[in-house]
């Protein structure tokens, strides 16, 4: 990860009106939420986050997938 992270959710998940997808730093912080849309891909600006690992988290009613990412 650079200066945008795309998730771009598998097939097999369909996202729903509570889809939402949020970045946080390692002590919990949540620094970027935004909606999922169905079918599209997710672009979130990391830009101004500093370089390390974040917890890259993706939630609706029906499932929670958690990540890692690392920002160089």
């Amino acid at each position: 990860v650079e200066e945008e992270l795309t998730i771009a959710l598998p097939k097999a998940i369909t996202a729903s009106e509570t889809t939402q997808v949020a970045l946080y730093d390692l002590q919990g912080r949540e620094l970027i939420r935004r909606p999922v849309r169905q079918y599209s891909n997710t672009t979130l600006d990391t830009q101004s986050l500093e370089p390390g690992v974040y917890l890259l988290r993706v939630q609706s009613r029906e499932f929670v997938l958690q990540k890692k990412v690392q920002k160089q």
